[in-house]
């Protein structure tokens, strides 16, 4: 029984960032008496030494700068169709829920203008879908993978439909070794969504069913690798959840607890290889294992209850939860995780949580 999402590249939306905030004991001043001394006058314009040090170790090196106006300029002349893309770094996928077609479209390609890598693009997935898909504009925005200023490419294809539903095709491209390489690609559509934020960290997500929606996240680095950064799916029921000691009716017990309807448990994996879970002998069972489980009451609008009696030991959602014999963690631990597997990759509060791309221009 596979209850994950199929492979969902890329990069909405969207991490979950918790701060805890305490309390500072402020003294209250207002009845000291505070000596004035008078300091001597300084050079209001002259910069203090630590002050130079500092604003040279925020500096891009000349090396770093002419490598930014470098490739600024590749990606100018490739919009106008002045320049080649090359594809030695990925693969584009027409269908990215088939992993194991990696070669994908472009498999055999050499250098592509951008008209034609838009032409080949939709040659591919008009083949491999069989319905006419075709685009009707070409974004493009300069972005900075891994905030280190050197720019890199992002194209979103708009218009392409299949079965009467609008996908959203996403590209990242990057200026390596003198040569535009691609390095990222995504596509959503038809109950699914994918985006893209300014320093690389992309989100793919969608409905698995009626009762399951799943996301997961990547990020592209400053060299334009991109990583797997984990996925997280949202079940309504805990008899809705894969477990693999289930020998016995999960829903029936969940009707005799109550619970049935009442739960959210929220599934992340850290760990997730698309590739090995598309072979026939994955193994599901060490997959449900791995990954971290947390669950909670909502209400009949799904919103999250606070209600702390439902991890009691003699709770009935304790008890259905029990009944799966998988690990269940608080979502402190769990965002203490992620921030851990984040930190594996470079990944910031500043990269995690900035905006979708909001600056698209038209090639036209």
């Amino acid at each position: 029984m596979k209850r994950i999402i199929s492979c969902m590249l890329v990069s909405v939306l969207v991490g979950v960032v918790f701060v805890a905030c305490g309390k500072q004991e402020v003294n209250d001043i207002s009845k000291t008496q505070v000596e004035v001394v008078d300091e001597p006058e300084t050079n209001a314009n002259v910069e203090t030494e630590s002050e130079k040090m500092t604003t040279d170790a925020t500096l891009p090196s000349a090396e770093d700068m002419e490598l930014a106006v470098k490739s600024k300029e590749a990606y100018e002349r490739f919009i106008k169709g002045e320049e080649l893309l090359y594809f030695d770094k990925i693969k584009v996928l027409a269908n990215p829920d088939e992993p194991e077609k990696r070669n994908g479209i472009f498999a055999n390609a050499g250098g592509l203008t951008l008209e034609e890598f838009n032409r080949d693009y939709c040659g591919g997935m008009t083949e491999e879908w069989d319905e006419e898909y075709k685009t009707t504009d070409i974004l493009y925005s300069f972005i900075d993978c891994g905030a280190d200023e050197i720019p890199e490419l992002a194209l979103e294809f708009t218009g392409g439909k299949l079965w009467e539903s609008e996908y959203t095709d996403i590209f990242v491209i990057k200026y390596i070794d003198d040569k535009l390489e691609l390095c990222y690609q995504d596509n959503a559509g038809y109950r699914s969504y994918c985006g893209l934020n300014k320093y690389g960290y992309a989100y793919r997500g969608g409905s698995n069913s009626a009762f399951s929606h799943s996301v997961e996240y990547h990020v592209i680095d400053a060299a334009g690798d991109e990583h797997f950064v984990y996925n997280v799916e949202y079940t309504y029921g805990i008899s809705s959840v894969y477990s693999p000691s289930a020998d016995f009716d999960m829903y029936q017990i969940a009707v005799d607890a109550g619970v049935e309807d009442d739960v959210q448990v929220n599934i992340y994996n850290l760990n997730y290889d698309d590739e090995a879970f598309s072979n026939d002998d994955f193994d599901y069972d060490a997959y449900a294992n791995s990954c971290l489980y947390t669950f909670f009451k909502v209400d009949e609008e799904g919103f999250k209850v606070d209600d702390t009696s439902i991890y009691e030991a003699d709770s009935p959602y304790m008890t259905m939860w029990n009944s799966t014999k998988l690990p269940l963690y608080t979502e402190e631990e769990i965002d203490e995780e992620l921030w851990e597997r984040k930190a594996l990759f470079g990944i910031t509060e500043k990269i995690e949580n900035e905006a979708d791309i909001n600056d698209w221009k038209s090639v036209k």
